[in-house]
């Protein structure tokens, strides 16, 4: 049986499809309209490898038990993949391509720069607030593969900044240097509150300060910051079945690998209750007796 637990890292396993953000659950599809049988298998594959990798996590993960969750042999993910490498890459694109094009859709009546920039980084942020473990289950997703999910957000991040620096709202003396500010932080705070570190309104209080670090004037940053989200396209009646549902739906195989779960918030708080005791403990052991 496969157990749900959190590393030193932060990375959890063993997550459900149930929770899925709104980010994914709305915009992550099972089978759009017209794909050939080639890339239905291979969209199928993904979604086995994602599966895989929420419950054991990237480097535990092998091609034998995405073949099995996928209902396929493992000659089968050879056909479409060269290497477990080559399905984390696929997989990494693919959520890049999934988050970024939502939240692209999402703002596409919004002009300026630096709400765009606001509206990115937010949406990154809410997943986490939304699903914790999901969120950790992206983060390990990235770091197992940068050039692919890093890449596609920085292209859109990058078109961002430029058209606010245009507009005069940010000013910065290094490009590359803001990318890097820009790209650190959402990541950082993704895990933060995923772990359970931060308190309500994260999102908008990172978003000003990074707004703040482009060079737009403090007041105007939170004011930024803290404007309403636009609303996510959902257009799961029009482009098929929703990853969430999908997810579902594979049933005994999903329910076999996954067969014990639990949230990243209760194995925080396991983990904080164990701290407490054990600082408890080593505070008990440096008491006097009541001999002494």
């Amino acid at each position: 049986m496969i157990s749900v637990k959190m590393d030193d890292l932060g990375n959890t396993r063993g997550v459900s499809a149930v929770g899925l953000p709104t980010l994914l659950e709305r915009a992550l599809h099972l089978q759009p309209s017209g794909l050939g049988k080639k890339e239905r298998t291979r969209r199928q594959l993904l979604q086995a490898a994602l599966q895989v990798f929420a419950v054991r996590g990237v480097g535990a993960s092998t091609i034998q038990e995405i073949a099995e969750n996928a209902g396929m042999t493992a000659g089968t993910v050879y056909n479409h993949f060269d290497s477990k490498e080559a399905v984390v890459q696929a997989v990494a694109a693919w959520l890049a391509d999934t988050l970024c094009g939502a939240i692209s859709e999402s703002q596409a009546d919004v002009r300026e720069g630096a709400q765009r920039m606001a509206i990115g980084q937010r949406r990154f942020i809410e997943l986490a607030e939304q699903s914790p473990a999901w969120a950790l289950v992206i983060l390990d997703i990235a770091r197992a593969a940068p050039e692919h999910l890093a890449a596609e957000i920085a292209r859109y991040a990058g078109a961002d900044l430029r058209l606010g620096i245009s507009q005069g709202d940010f000013k910065v003396s290094d490009e590359a240097a803001a990318m890097d500010l820009i790209m650190g932080v959402p990541w950082q705070a993704m895990r933060s509150v995923a772990m359970g570190m931060t308190s309500p309104g994260h999102d908008v209080r990172v978003t000003a300060m990074l707004l703040q670090g482009l060079g737009m004037a403090p007041a105007k940053a939170a004011r930024v910051a803290a404007q309403p989200l636009p609303p996510l396209r959902d257009d799961d009646q029009h482009r098929g079945m929703s990853l969430a549902r999908g997810l579902v739906s594979s049933g005994a195989r999903t329910k076999k690998l996954a067969a014990s779960l639990r949230t990243a918030a209760q194995l925080q708080e396991a983990a904080l209750q164990r701290s407490q005791s054990r600082s408890a403990h080593r505070g008990d052991k440096g008491k006097p007796s009541s001999g002494d």
